[in-house]
């Protein structure tokens, strides 16, 4: 379809989903940078931080002016204001008119979550209004302190925090912001086109369909070989080259077809930066969440719907796993703690893993609860294994937790993570050592598979 056939509502129902897409990249790199920002600002010195946090700022600064840019041009004027406020503070950074805290940090992450509150309802409008007046005051008395009028951020302010242009980054020379292209050279030779899900799902399940009408091609050929007999030897020979062309051919498609629907899996895995962060500023506590693998790729699909699950998983070691710095001190380990979110490909499997150096599972007062609940007996707590104990926190309503947070302690979770794992073909387990820390396990397929239902809703291709 070319712009001049879209009728006027699919012309804006195509730009707002373009927006939808590229807000969303802008401010995961935003909260990623911030995250980033947040960890500076506490474990250096200012002068340090000072020299160091140059390049954050710069890709900041693109980031908030590509987001305002694009929400201007569609009218977006709450999105604008709000992005326009976070230039103002990283504009006063750059000028050393302000130092960086943790209090300002923390300023901008609420505004973030302001900005990804806006964008989300604007693909689910029966969501609350998003109100940002008081994170707009408090940007605005943070930037008279500096004397940097809060109205005004200038051309030229823009174009001394980005050096040679104030452009948006160019995703196709896949340079980091602030990095120019080699002058002269060709930066990339790849073209990019957005493709809907609902087209590669239907391709896939084409492809598979192709697959199962070549194994039925085979099956006739060598019956009609047995039927007449050896004087067809030549043209069953030819046949046969034919129909192994053909699944060579197959082959690729599918194997190509697998290739589109899969994505990395960093920018999931970057997304619990911000929440290690927030549950070790509420808890008072030192978390570090490494990131490893983050190149694995997996089935769009099952990316998506892993959020929940690994979200109350890693929510689940921050705030039960990981004690508190004078405990940890106590007992000989370093004051920060460590989540390591894994993964890794093996064949068509993929294996993610959530580990923490935490305080391990207290197996006997899971036994303990696991009585009380009447969900054991007293004998059974006595007899089973440290492992066959451990299996009760995937059970519904099971909870050791004493009071209710805002983290968890709700007596649910644990029951629907697994729930949600096998419903994509996959399975769970937790292993822990007490004192030492606990390690769960998730295996999942690297594909969702098409089934024969999907096969025989396939209808004339658009």
């Amino acid at each position: 379809m070319t712009q001049d056939s879209y009728t006027p509502d699919e012309l804006v129902e195509s730009l707002l989903a373009e927006f939808l897409d590229e807000a969303s990249q802008l401010l995961h790199r935003l909260s990623e940078n911030l995250m980033e920002l947040d960890h500076q600002v506490r474990t250096l010195d200012t002068v340090t931080l000072a020299r160091n946090c140059g390049p954050l700022i710069t890709e900041m600064f693109r980031a908030s002016h590509s987001l305002k840019g694009l929400s201007a041009m569609l009218g977006f004027d709450d999105i604008k204001q709000l992005t326009h406020k976070l230039e103002g503070i990283l504009d006063a950074a750059s000028k050393n008119k302000l130092s960086f805290t943790a209090d300002i940090v923390d300023l901008m992450l609420h505004a973030v979550d302001r900005l990804v509150a806006m964008v989300n309802r604007l693909s689910n409008p029966e969501r609350p209004v998003v109100n940002c007046n008081i994170v707009l005051r408090q940007i605005d008395r943070l930037l008279c302190q500096t004397g940097i009028d809060p109205s005004t951020v200038c051309q030229c302010d823009i174009d001394l925090i980005l050096p040679g242009s104030g452009a948006a980054p160019n995703r196709a020379t896949n340079q980091r912001p602030g990095i120019s292209p080699v002058s002269g050279g060709s930066t990339s030779n790849q073209e990019t086109t957005r493709v809907s899900v609902e087209r590669l799902d239907r391709l896939l399940k084409l492809s598979s369909q192709l697959a199962d009408d070549k194994t039925c091609l085979i099956q006739t050929a060598s019956e009609l070989k047995r039927s007449a007999g050896a004087d067809s030897d030549a043209a069953f020979t030819g046949l046969v080259e034919s129909i192994y062309r053909l699944e060579q051919i197959v082959e690729g498609i599918q194997k190509c077809v697998v290739s589109l629907r899969t994505v990395p899996i960093g920018p999931l895995f970057h997304r619990f930066q911000r929440v290690v962060g927030d549950i070790a500023r509420q808890n008072g506590k030192q978390i570090e969440l490494v990131i490893r693998g983050e190149a694995t790729e997996l089935d769009k699909r099952i990316i998506d719907a892993l959020g929940d699950p690994l979200n109350h998983l890693i929510r689940n070691s921050a705030d039960h796993g990981i004690e508190l710095p004078q405990a940890r001190l106590a007992a000989g380990k370093p004051a920060c703690g460590s989540i390591t979110l894994y993964a890794i490909a093996d064949g068509d499997r993929v294996v993610i893993q959530i580990a923490d150096d935490g305080a391990g599972v207290d197996v006997k007062r899971i036994a303990a609860k696991g009585v009380e609940l009447g969900m054991l007996s007293v004998r059974d707590a006595q007899m089973l294994s440290p492992q066959q104990i451990m299996k009760l926190v995937w059970e519904p309503g099971f909870t050791t937790t004493e009071k209710v947070t805002e983290i968890s302690g709700r007596g649910m979770g644990m029951d629907i993570v697994r729930s949600k794992i096998e419903q994509l073909n996959g399975f769970v387990e937790i292993h822990s050592t007490p004192g030492r820390g606990s390690t769960i396990s998730l295996e999942l397929p690297l594909t969702l598979a098409t089934s024969a239902a999907d096969l025989a809703e396939i209808a004339t291709p658009a």
